[in-house]
């Protein structure tokens, strides 16, 4: 039977080529002495990820061979059969050939980062599920038909055409954007809808460019050693760095109530370093009226942007109008005597 098995290819081989008037055929070797570097495409659907690798071709049918590097990595040039720079080419054989693809690193790229994930909103501000994506490098990355999946091979989101992250910059990618905006009105900087949700016991985020080739991916749970602090609090599993490995668990922390979508992690106004007992703010949500109580009568108060923006300035008062405010999520920093602390409200 194992003789049968190893003869049997070039026997039909030669019978479909008696019967069908057929050209001679030749094999074709691909050598590939660096796998991590990249791998070998053949006619748009054969990928050869071997290190040696050969198949037979009849004369008449045309090949092409596509170089796609790894990520961290380019493409340089083909050795042996053919000397081309180009990433793709085409080829008819009429001997035995060989042919190797070259690889080099990219120098001074970083790689796209998942930064953060809200996988589980808390009811009173569901915001669904959303991932955000930085770019560290110092200039924009176009990522149009970059795919984004979780731990389902089925779950595919196509990133649209024409999508790319400023440098230093973030995106947000959202599973409902009428969801989101509710919530989010001054971030605008958002694509979506995912069409599908991230799991609140455990997932992962999986980000592919435009060659299915994997760039990030973070595969997180909400029980120890993994912080369980996402899981239908209002808070988000934040990278405390983007420099960090976000593979580690204690990478990530939740740093801001409802997250920092758009905008770093660490940002001052940090939800974590408020105090909340003095002073106090109502009604929280509010429509219009929000009232400060504290030690004293009166204060200074400035209310920004979860990003930063100033919208409105006072002195002297204990209460604030927002009426004029988009609805969203606010902070207010209160300074009385010489204490300042920082509180978030909600504008309905």
């Amino acid at each position: 039977m194992k003789i049968f098995a190893n003869e049997r290819p070039a026997i039909a081989k030669e019978h479909l080529k008696s019967n069908f008037n057929l050209p001679e055929y030749h094999p074709l070797t691909i050598i590939n002495n660096n796998t991590t570097e990249g791998f070998v495409e053949v006619n748009q659907n054969l990928k050869i990820q071997e290190s040696a690798w050969t198949g037979d071709y009849f004369e008449s049918v045309p090949i092409q061979l596509t170089a796609i590097p790894e990520a961290g990595f380019e493409f340089s040039h083909w050795s042996g059969a053919s000397n081309a720079t180009t990433s793709t080419i085409s080829m008819n054989l009429t001997t035995p050939l060989g042919i190797t693809p070259n690889f080099s690193a990219v120098e001074n790229k970083k790689l796209l980062v998942i930064n953060e994930i809200n996988y589980n909103s808390g009811l009173d501000f569901n915001a669904e599920d959303w991932i955000e994506l930085h770019n560290p490098n110092p200039y924009a990355v176009d990522i149009s038909f970059w795919i984004v999946k979780d731990s389902d091979n089925s779950h595919i989101y196509t990133i649209p055409n024409g999508t790319s992250i400023d440098a230093g910059g973030f995106i947000v990618i959202v599973k409902d954007a009428i969801d989101f905006t509710a919530v989010f009105p001054e971030i605008t900087n958002y694509i979506g809808d995912l069409g599908f949700g991230l799991g609140s016991g455990g997932d992962s985020v999986r980000l592919f460019d435009a060659d299915n080739i994997l760039q990030d991916q973070v595969i997180y749970t909400s029980e120890t050693p993994w912080p369980d602090c996402p899981n239908d609090t209002g808070y988000t599993l934040e990278l405390t760095d983007p420099e960090l490995d976000n593979s580690l668990p204690q990478s990530w922390s939740c740093n801001n109530l409802y997250g920092s979508p758009d905008a770093h992690n660490n940002v001052p106004l940090s939800i974590s370093d408020v105090v909340f007992t003095t002073p106090v703010i109502y009604p929280n949500p509010t429509q219009s009226v929000l009232n400060i109580l504290g030690n004293s009568t009166q204060f200074e108060v400035v209310v920004f942007t979860v990003t930063g923006q100033k919208m409105l300035d006072a002195k002297m008062v204990n209460q604030i109008n927002v009426e004029a405010l988009p609805s969203g999520i606010y902070f207010i920093q209160i300074s009385e005597n010489t204490t300042t602390n920082t509180l978030k409200f909600i504008k309905r």
